[in-house]
């Protein structure tokens, strides 16, 4: 289940506040750390995280990075999209999966953005405001402690998870929108 926890600050869409790693010791996570991703049937880690989410005005149509921790744990399906702000393939994925979000109510779609700063790339609360994806997002920690717990080996990943939590589908690499569509019409 998704859960956006205490509010802990917001800046401008403008990306005023950049965003850093988390710090050691901020992120908590079930699983232990993997040398290759999730498979089929596994059940994915729950995770508390601190994070932000893009929200707009309805007034006035600005977008605001809010700062606010990210929980998830099994409960409900969903989609979730481990991704590193330099990636180009990211860049390219992310609005993508923001439009087939819009066309899943029924299905949380959460992203954790990892690997922040390790090559040249925006800051991920710009990025996310900048293309208008208001996707909760959980921040990684310097030492890629969520990446990790998930096997990622490399960018993006997304994990289909049913509501049971564990895995009904992973993908490595662009998907297109078609195809995503279809993997999360076979969620719910």
């Amino acid at each position: 289940m998704l859960a956006l926890l205490a509010f802990m600050g917001e800046s401008g869409g403008g990306g005023a506040t950049a965003i850093a790693p988390s710090r050691q010791g901020e992120i908590t996570v079930s699983g232990e750390a993997r040398a290759e991703p999730l498979g089929r049937g596994e059940v994915i880690p729950s995770f508390d995280a601190p994070g932000f989410q893009v929200v707009t005005d309805p007034g006035m149509g600005d977008s605001t990075v809010r700062r606010q921790g990210v929980s998830w744990s099994s409960g409900e399906p969903t989609v979730i999209s481990i991704w590193a702000p330099w990636c180009p393939h990211c860049q390219v994925e992310l609005p993508v999966l923001a439009r087939v979000a819009r066309d899943h109510p029924d299905v949380a779609f959460l992203t954790i953005v990892t690997a922040i700063g390790d090559s040249p790339g925006p800051d991920p609360g710009a990025f996310m405001a900048d293309n208008g994806i208001m996707m909760p997002t959980a921040i990684d920690d310097a030492r890629g402690t969520l990446a990790a717990a998930f096997g990622i080996q490399g960018f993006p990943t997304l994990y289909f998870v049913g509501s049971d939590g564990a895995v009904s589908r992973m993908a490595e690499g662009e998907v297109d929108e078609e195809e995503l569509a279809r993997i999360v019409d076979s969620l719910t």
